[in-house]
């Protein structure tokens, strides 16, 4: 009876552990790579397999409807470049030599006033919630800066991501 038994054990234990090493690659919090889910910082989520944007109210937006339609000041570097100056003069910036990097997600509604702010990015403990606050408070501060790339109904996106050295 245990030699019955032991045939059987050995291929459940492999597929258990196969099980949860794809359970964990699937959990990665910031991960859009192969389609798989993304969420803010906060642990909502942004993005799904094939719906697209999830919205904080819960609406849908498709993956076409998030083509680059709006621009920071007409210039291709001005909003990584208005980021990069809100870190640097923060009080949060220490001159120490930290690399990371953080992804804004930005929604407009059709009159260009930013309806969320999103930010996604790795767990990290130089990201902490003042600084994620102080960088939102930085966005809301650009009202009158975006400009329509091509104006059509509906919401707009803006998705960048900005590396801090």
């Amino acid at each position: 009876m245990i030699s019955k038994m032991s045939k059987w054990v050995f291929p459940i234990v492999i597929l258990f552990i196969l099980h949860n090493a794809m359970s964990q690659e699937h959990k990665n919090r910031y991960s859009n790579v192969d389609n798989k889910a993304l969420y803010d910082m906060n642990g909502s989520l942004i993005w799904t397999d094939s719906l697209g944007y999830i919205t904080l109210k819960g609406d849908t937006i498709a993956r076409s409807d998030l083509q680059p339609l709006v621009s920071f000041d007409n210039d291709k570097d001005g909003f990584s470049n208005y980021i990069d100056s809100c870190y640097y003069n923060s009080p949060m910036y220490h001159d120490n030599e930290i690399h990371f990097w953080i992804t804004f997600h930005i929604i407009f509604n059709d009159n260009m006033k930013i309806e969320e702010i999103r930010l996604t990015g790795p767990i990290s403990s130089y990201i902490t919630p003042k600084l994620r606050s102080y960088l939102i408070n930085c966005i809301l501060k650009t009202d009158g800066r975006w400009i329509f790339k091509t104006k059509t109904y509906g919401t707009y996106a803006y998705v960048r991501t900005c590396t801090f050295y």
